[in-house]
């Protein structure tokens, strides 16, 4: 016996909208007949109307499938297995039952299979309806349908008496609900008694797993692909907290960004379980591919005239148990946030992850956590706020290779503020101001920090940092701290405040500044020799300092290796989530032998240096940024990008500064063809 195979396949959103890959497929088997399928207006099982794509039963070869506006969406379907086409006249199916339920594939006899494939699907969740029943023997006749991907009952068993024109769950089809990962689905259908069969399937994607948005996309995008992207973030989010935790990343290209154009109180809300990466052009197909520096995305709290948003960001964790992980921000500049003073950049509820990002010019605060944060990554400069202008966190937080400076707080914590303690590593945090702990305050619970600089902040009481609970303090510089007050406390005080003093104090292997003797190992005061203590305005305390150490400082080679933590976030992408910690808070070699400078510190080679920055011994020609020998056209964008945002090889003329100087030396390098 040979029978056919129908297949009606359709992609919808909720709601009446359809999402772009969606589809119907007609596998028809009419022998001295015309090709026939359901009309557009028939929906089947899933009520989802639409064009039919019309695909002889027999023909196992690739083909592309059109939506139901009848389009090209890059979706193909193939078949693996299987007898061949079938068709039986049942009198209880007339119209469009008749073309749908009538025509089937044979998969063979008991035990045979067939595998239906799709193929350039976009990630998502779909509900997938597949029709299984035999039309000229369907009391005898069972299939037993299984999908990729499936989530509850899976296989699910098809047969029966066959209904007058109607569809019935287990009788004339299955229905699951499958996630697809990659790009493609499978759907086996298995004869489990008599004959099995396949006469119809209908495939709905109730969300995709990546939502797109790209300014310039053209209007009505459903965010599927960068094609047919989203134009505003809002949209996006609002899509991603409709779908009920199953959209999971939107990426966001490059250009500015707002809530509103004038609502102050409008926010980007970024649901549970929602990654939100910025950072592309608009055609990556990985994350490997986008380019945060290259490609500058903005979410900007300035709108009309002065007003400014509230919030700019607000990541929306919510509480325990936490299944799907947390929100998170990753690759954007956020600016400009906080109205008169009140909100700031960014707020995380319950859980949040800001990973990558640049925050600046926030009045009010650039984060505040209400919840378990994770900051990773980040550049926060230039805020203003009364406890923690540039952190504020009230629950543990965990700060990993973050930059914190220029930032003022009128009341504790310039740089950062902890309620509740945390961990710090790779963490710098210099040139902020506040009334105490301009560095940090960590005004209770346990707190560790880990190769940490803490430096040239100035505050009234304990300038660099301050613990009010026990401390632990590993590989870390605390030094050229000073308080504002007309009578000042001994050095060690300020640079290093431990309200528990000795006992709340451990650790071993610092600088820290006024350090004689107490309860830190390995610890002394000296001078940390930075590359530019004053920075390219001279002025200091001002933030646009340099506290990376330079050639004949104490801490190169002088930490403890095995003190590091562990790569967990891969933060140099290589695919090692094992390896201790590869890079420094800009983005250089973690572990760099200085040849020049013994090793003082401990354990395996290369040695840690103490602090955030590791020294990195420069080039022959610094302005080589390819070090071919030569200073041509290709490194001038390498340059500039370094440049711009302030990196350590931007100093190509090696004055502890990065400014208008060392334009004007790569220049004439450039000219010269070489240093």
């Amino acid at each position: 016996m040979i029978r056919p195979f129908h297949v009606i396949v359709t992609a919808a959103l909720a709601a009446n909208t359809a999402f772009a890959q969606s589809f119907n497929i007609d596998f028809d088997e009419s022998p001295g007949e015309a090709a026939s399928a359901p009309l557009a207006t028939f929906g089947g099982a899933m009520v989802q109307p639409g064009f039919w794509n019309v695909v002889p039963a027999s023909d196992r070869s690739s083909r592309p499938l059109l939506d139901l506006a009848g389009a090209a969406r890059g979706v193909m379907i193939d078949r693996i297995g299987g007898e061949g086409g079938f068709t039986f006249d049942h009198p209880n199916t007339t119209g469009e039952f008749h073309f749908l339920l009538d025509d089937l594939v044979n998969i063979g006899f008991e035990g045979s299979t067939t595998t239906i494939r799709l193929t350039g699907l976009v990630p998502g969740v779909y509900r997938v309806v597949t029709y299984a029943i035999s039309p000229d023997n369907p009391g005898v006749d069972r299939t037993s349908i299984f999908v990729s991907g499936a989530t509850g009952a899976n296989p699910q068993l098809v047969g029966g008496d066959m209904p007058v024109n109607a569809f019935g769950n287990g009788f004339t089809h299955s229905d699951h609900t499958a996630a697809v990962e990659s790009t493609h689905m499978n759907v086996t259908a298995i004869a489990a008694t008599g004959y099995g069969s396949v006469n119809g399937m209908q495939v709905k994607l109730i969300a995709p797993r990546r939502l797109h948005v790209r300014p310039e996309a053209p209007a009505g995008g459903d965010g599927t692909t960068w094609s047919r992207a989203y134009r505003t973030l809002g949209e996006a989010l609002a899509r991603a907290a409709a779908s009920g935790d199953e959209v999971r990343e939107v990426w966001v290209a490059r250009g500015t960004h707002r809530p509103s154009e004038t609502n102050p109180m409008a926010t980007f809300t970024v649901p549970r379980g929602v990654r939100v990466y910025g950072g592309f052009v608009g055609n990556e197909t990985t994350l490997a591919r986008r380019d945060i520096l290259a490609n500058r995305t903005v979410l900007s709290g300035r709108l009309e005239g002065a007003v400014r948003s509230r919030w700019v960001a607000v990541l929306q964790g919510g509480a325990e148990p936490f299944t799907i992980g947390p929100p998170a921000l990753d690759g954007f500049t956020v600016e400009d946030g906080g109205l008169n003073g009140v909100g700031g950049g960014v707020r995380i509820v319950g859980r949040g992850d800001v990973f990558r990002c640049t925050l600046r010019g926030h009045s009010g605060g650039a984060i505040r956590a209400e919840g378990a944060a994770r900051i990773v990554g980040c550049d926060v400069s230039n805020n203003t706020g009364i406890d923690g202008a540039g952190i504020h966190a009230s629950a543990a937080v965990l700060m990993l290779n973050t930059r914190l400076h220029g930032n003022l707080a009128t009341g504790r914590g310039g740089g950062v503020f902890l309620n509740s303690g945390g961990s710090l590593a790779g963490v710098a945090s210099w040139g902020n101001a506040a009334a105490g702990g301009a560095g940090a305050y960590i005004a209770s619970g346990d707190a560790d920090l880990v190769n940490c600089t803490l430096a040239l902040n100035r505050g009234a009481a304990a300038a660099g940092l301050f613990a009010g609970g026990s401390l632990r303090i590993e590989n870390s510089m605390l030094s050229g701290n000073r308080e504002s007050r007309a009578n000042p406390a001994p050095m060690l005080e300020q640079n290093l405040t431990v309200a528990g003093w000795p006992s709340a104090a451990s650790g071993s292997r610092n600088l820290v500044e006024g350090y004689a003797a107490g309860p830190l190992l390995l610890t002394w005061s000296a001078d940390p020799v930075f590359a530019d203590p004053l920075g390219p305005d001279g002025v200091p305390f001002s933030g646009d300092e340099s506290v990376a150490v330079a050639v004949g400082s104490p801490a190169i080679d002088a930490g403890d290796t095995g003190r590091l933590p562990v790569d967990i976030f891969d933060l140099d992408s290589d695919g090692d989530t094992d390896e201790v910690l590869p890079i420094d808070a800009a983005g250089n070699d973690r572990r760099s032998d200085d040849l020049d400078t013994s090793d003082t510190g401990c354990c395996e080679a290369p040695v840690v240096d103490l602090g955030a920055f590791e020294y990195v011994t420069p080039p022959p020609c610094p302005a080589d940024f390819n070090q071919d020998g030569g200073v041509d056209g290709s490194d001038v964008e390498a340059f500039f990008l370094v440049w711009e945002t302030g990196g350590e090889f931007g100093d190509v003329n090696r004055d502890g500064g990065v400014d208008g100087g060392d334009v004007e030396f790569f220049f004439l390098a450039w000219e010269a063809g070489g240093c």
